[in-house]
């Protein structure tokens, strides 16, 4: 049976995160910036190699984790779509993060995933751990020491307890899966027809 848990925690409707407005469209540019010491949720994604992708979420979305999620799989489309969750009565598409931009999979049975916004506009990644809150401080935009995967979707990152968090913009990357912009240019154009 999968359960939800919205953040912060005992709401009837999910929430907006701290500090945040309404929900955008996943077509539209990437939300201001955060301030440092703006409160915000962030998670820690296992990536090859044994690093971590740990990334602040999006303060302008309202985000709710589903643990043991059952997904619906979607034949004949890349390895990055993990298919479908039926949340509420709501098909959220789950797009696996770590598949997409470093080519390996961790997949389980039922996986916990993170939620991003909510109806038409909503997405799903598989998440490892829960997401946690941290009072980030520090912003710097020397993002040499950052996975070249990641950084067409990250403009700065923050300090908080000992770890470098990156504002990931997860609406440019929904953007570029299936248009191929980042930032402006033409990368790749991605088919949900087959790998």
């Amino acid at each position: 049976m999968q359960t939800t848990e919205q953040f912060p925690p005992g709401d009837s409707q999910p929430p907006p995160l701290p500090g945040a407005g309404p929900a955008v469209n996943a077509t539209t540019e990437p939300s201001p910036a955060a301030d440092p010491g703006e409160p915000r949720f962030a998670i820690s994604l296992p990536i090859p190699d044994g690093r971590h992708a740990n990334l602040l979420l999006p303060a302008a979305r309202p985000t709710e984790m589903v643990r043991r999620a059952t997904l619906c799989p979607i034949p004949n489309v890349p390895a990055w779509f993990a298919g479908v969750l039926n949340l509420r009565g709501t098909l959220v598409p789950v797009f696996d993060l770590v598949a997409e931009l470093f080519g390996e999979s961790r997949r389980q049975a039922s996986p916990s995933v993170l939620v991003v916004g909510t109806g038409e506009t909503a997405f799903a990644i598989p998440i490892a751990t829960e997401p946690q809150l941290e009072r980030i401080r520090q912003s710097s935009d020397d993002l040499s020491h950052v996975a070249p995967e990641l950084l067409p979707y990250v403009d700065r990152y923050f300090a908080s307890s000992g770890i470098d968090w990156l504002d990931f913009q997860f609406d440019q990357w929904v953007k570029h899966l299936f248009t191929g912009a980042v930032r402006g240019r033409t990368v790749r154009r991605v088919s949900l027809q087959g790998n």
